[in-house]
C-alpha cells in the first residue's frame, strides 16, 4: 500500500479506525481509494517513530548550537570578535535556512515527509562533520550556510508527521517530547563538547556532532512509513497530500494565517520565545568565563547541566500536564506560556545580576526549566491551530521567522550590544536586555487566550 508498511488495526484505539484513504500510485498520478488504518501505526510504532524524530531533533540542535561550545577557542584560532561568533552561530545558518524553508514547507504539504526529513538529515550531518577540517573563518561560514539550507525540511516535516501520528488529545505530550530533544541536545553538546575540548580540540567537537545523524537518517528512511494526512482532524476523513494542497499556494496560506489571528500571534510569540533561550545558550559560557571567572571547559559543563537538563525536565513535564488540563484545546494550553515566560524573566534576571557563581547557576536552571514549558507549548498551540492542508507551510513560515529573527538575529544582537557597551561587564547588560524581551511572548500568549475564549463564548 502506497509507500509504507501495513500494520494491524486495533478497534479499541480510535487512532486505528478504518478510513477510506485516497492515495497516489505514484507522484503526479490519479488517486485510488483503499481501506487502511487511519494512521497506519500500532501504539509501539508511534512511540518508535516519535523517538526517531526526537533523536533527529537532538542532533539538529547540536549541529545548530555547536558554535556556542567552541566560541572562545574559535576566537583564539581565527582572531574573531563577538560579532563574528554571532554571525557563525546565527546569521550564516539563518540566511540559507530562510531561503529554503518555505519551499521545503510547500513540499512537506505535497510529498513524502519521511523521505524529505531523512535526506535532509543525511546532508546536514555530513556538512557539520566537514567543519572539522575548516582552515579559515570563511570556510566555516560557508559550511554553516549549507547546514542551514539542509535543515529546512526537518522541523516542518517532523511536526506534520507528529500531527498525523498522535490525536490532538495527546499531541501536547508528543510535541513536548520532540522539543525536549532541543534541551537533551544541549546537554549532550555542552557535556560531551566540554569533555572533548578538555581532551582534544574544537575540530573533534565538529566531527562528533555530525557523524551519528547519518545512522538516524537511514533508520528513518528504511524502518518507518508515511502516515495518513489529516486522520485526526475534525473536518472529516483523511485525504491525500496533493488533494489537500492542490489549490493552496503560498499566498493562499499566507492569507489564511493572516485571517487566523490567534495563529498569527503565535509567530512573534514563538520567534522571541525561541530566540531568547538560544541567545542565552550561545553566550552563557562566555558569561560564566568573563563574569564568574570559570575556565571554558567549566563554563561549558555548567551551562550544559544548568540549561540543558532543566529545560529537558520542563519539556517532559509540560506535555502530559498540558494534555490533562486542556484536552487538546489551544485556549487552555495558552495559559501555560503566559505564566512561565513571566517566571523565566525573573529567573533570567537573577542569573545575570547574581554576584555569586552558585546563585547564577540556580537562576539559569530555573530559567531553563520555564523555557521547557513555554517553548514546547508554543509550537503545540500553532500545530493545534493549523489545518492539515497547510501544516507544512505554516510550520515552515513560523520556523522561517523564528530562526531568522529569533535564533538568527538575537545572538548577533546580543554580541553586537556587548561589543558596543564595552568593558568586562558588557555581556551582563547585553544578556539582561535579551531576557527582558520575553515580555513580548507573554503578552502574545495572553492575547491568544483571550481571543480563543471570546470565540468560544
Amino acid at each position: 500500500m502506497g509507500d509504507g508498511m501495513s500494520l494491524k488495526a486495533n478497534g479499541s484505539d480510535p487512532s486505528h479506525a478504518k478510513v477510506n484513504r485516497p492515495e497516489y500510485d505514484a507522484p503526479g498520478e490519479s488517486m485510488v481509494h483503499r481501506d487502511v488504518p487511519a494512521v497506519g501505526a500500532t501504539g509501539l510504532y508511534k512511540w518508535y517513530a516519535l523517538a526517531l524524530l526526537t533523536l533527529i531533533n537532538i542532533m539538529g540542535s547540536i549541529d545548530r548550537a555547536v558554535i556556542s561550545v567552541i566560541a572562545e577557542p574559535l576566537k583564539a584560532q581565527f582572531h574573531l570578535t563577538d560579532k563574528d561568533i554571532g554571525v557563525l552561530s546565527g546569521v550564516s545558518y539563518s540566511a540559507t535556512y530562510a531561503i529554503a524553508v518555505l519551499p521545503a514547507g510547500w513540499l512537506v504539504d505535497r510529498r513524502n515527509r519521511r523521505n524529505l526529513v531523512g535526506i535532509s538529515v543525511a546532508i546536514w550531518s555530513c556538512l557539520t562533520a566537514i567543519c572539522a577540517v575548516a582552515s579559515s573563518y570563511a570556510m566555516l561560514a560557508l559550511t554553516r550556510l549549507g547546514v542551514g539550507a539542509a535543515e529546512a525540511p526537518s522541523n516542518p516535516g517532523s511536526m506534520s508527521l507528529i500531527a498525523d501520528i498522535f490525536p490532538k488529545e495527546r499531541r501536547n505530550t508528543a510535541v513536548s517530547i520532540y522539543y525536549a530533544g532541543l534541551a537533551v541536545g544541549q546537554i549532550a553538546l555542552f557535556l560531551i563538547g566540554g569533555w572533548l575540548l578538555l581532551h582534544f580540540d574544537w575540530r573533534m567537537v565538529f566531527l562528533v556532532a555530525g557523524a551519528p545523524s547519518i545512522l538516524l537518517a537511514m533508520l528513518l528512511l528504511f524502518t518507518t512509513h508515511e502516515p495518513v494526512r489529516g486522520a485526526f482532524d475534525p473536518q472529516g476523513a483523511p485525504v491525500a497530500a496533493k488533494a489537500l494542497g492542490a489549490k493552496r499556494g503560498p499566498l493562499d496560506v499566507a492569507r489564511a494565517i493572516w485571517n487566523n489571528k490567534p495563529l498569527l500571534l503565535t509567530i512573534p510569540a514563538i520567534t522571541i520565545a525561541s530566540g531568547v533561550p538560544y541567545a542565552i545558550t550561545v553566550w552563557s559560557t562566555s558569561f560564566f568565563v568573563r563574569i564568574h571567572h570559570m575556565t571554558v571547559g567549566q563554563g561549558v559543563i555548567w551551562t550544559g547541566i544548568g540549561f540543558g537538563l532543566c529545560m529537558a525536565v520542563g519539556s517532559f513535564v509540560v506535555g502530559p500536564l498540558a494534555d490533562r488540563l486542556s484536552a487538546g484545546e489551544p485556549r487552555k494550553v495558552a495559559v501555560i506560556p503566559v505564566v512561565t515566560t513571566i517566571v523565566a524573566i525573573v529567573a533570567g534576571c537573577l542569573m545575570i545580576l547574581a554576584r555569586s557563581q552558585s546563585l547564577a547557576i540556580v537562576g539559569l536552571g530555573i530559567f531553563a526549566f520555564m523555557c521547557g514549558f513555554f517553548y514546547a507549548t508554543g509550537y503545540s498551540i500553532a500545530l493545534l491551530l493549523s489545518p492539515a492542508n497547510q501544516r507544512g507551510t505554516t510550520m515552515a513560515a513560523i520556523r522561517l521567522i523564528s530562526i531568522f529573527f529569533g535564533s538568527g538575529l538575537l545572538p548577533f544582537v546580543t554580541g553586537a550590544l556587548s561589543d558596543a557597551i564595552g568593558g568586562p561587564g558588557s555581556i551582563r547588560l547585553a544578556l539582561l536586555f535579551t531576557v527582558l524581551m520575553l515580555i513580548i511572548p507573554a503578552a502574545c500568549y495572553g492575547w491568544i487566550h483571550r481571543m480563543l475564549n471570546a470565540e468560544r463564548a
